[in-house]
């Protein structure tokens, strides 16, 4: 994976590190807010098993399917939906100042290379990217090597 060769390979320091995750935990929903948005949940039963949690160790979704409030397939489905809306590390580093896109760029070279991956598998989403969107990307390169 991308974002663990980004850390292995020492290209961000711990403390970009840790800011990205930092922003991506505050930006990413609580179950209980996805449950309750799903409507699986009621804010009556969000707030129950809140104050249920504070006595127990279980997590928020193991805790509402033990008293009956969630199904399985319903907690998958909560978890899948707050996983979906997790932004990625990299636009959180890419946010927190961690890494420029010309960094991005290159690391991906970097990785591809070491992976021993064909260079055209390895762009796969610029060549989803109209010539618009790829010289706007381009652009906003070149500006991030002048800063």
């Amino acid at each position: 994976m991308f974002e663990a060769y980004i850390v292995s390979c020492g290209a961000i320091a711990d403390d970009q590190l840790q800011a990205a995750f930092d922003a991506q935990a505050e930006r990413t929903p609580l179950v209980g807010q996805v449950a309750r948005e799903l409507g699986v949940l009621s804010p009556r039963q969000v707030l129950s098993l809140l104050d249920q949690q504070q006595q127990s160790t279980l997590r928020f979704c193991e805790l509402a399917v033990n008293e009956h409030m969630m199904t399985q397939r319903q907690r998958a489905r909560v978890l899948a939906e707050q996983q979906q809306r997790r932004p990625p590390l990299l636009e959180m580093l890419l946010e927190t100042g961690g890494v420029t896109r010309a960094d991005i760029f290159e690391l991906r070279r970097m990785y591809a290379k070491q992976a021993h991956f064909a260079p055209e598998r390895t762009g796969t989403r610029l060549k989803q990217l109209s010539p618009e969107e790829f010289s706007k990307l381009a652009r906003q390169v070149a500006n991030d090597r002048i800063a």
